[in-house]
């Protein structure tokens, strides 16, 4: 059932004391234009398919849409294994690497793309004990 849900997230509290001195890394505008950038780039990359995302790709574009280097390949294979993955988490591992790498603005899925999404996939003790 969990193999359905893309990103296991981690947000460790934050002390008060923190809040009103810190410095933000990245500023709204800059994330949004991010996202926009992304979202174009998966607008121009679908064209004529009618797909709109990374998201909605079947497993036959994905394999013509996601390109993986030898060791991105690597990785995402010693993860399968280790990590015990079924086809679906395999499959939306690939999709998380793709969006990860559109958000930089780079149409090349690089290893640390897929180190990422694996980051995002992984099993937080907080699950395994409520589940």
């Amino acid at each position: 059932m969990l193999d359905r849900i893309d990103l296991f997230v981690e947000v460790p509290p934050v002390e008060y004391s923190s809040i009103a001195d810190a410095k933000s890394g990245r500023s709204s505008a800059e994330m949004r234009k991010n996202v926009n950038r992304a979202r174009q780039m998966q607008i121009e990359r679908y064209k004529g398919i009618n797909v709109y995302s990374n998201a909605q790709l079947s497993h036959q574009q994905i394999s013509k849409y996601i390109t993986l280097d030898k060791k991105s390949q690597n990785l995402l294979e010693s993860a399968y294994s280790k990590m015990r993955l079924s086809v679906r988490s395999y499959y939306r591992i690939l999709k998380v690497a793709r969006t990860i790498a559109d958000l930089e603005g780079s149409e090349v899925v690089r290893s640390y793309h897929v180190a990422e999404a694996l980051q995002y996939k992984a099993n937080f003790p907080v699950f395994n004990d409520v589940f």
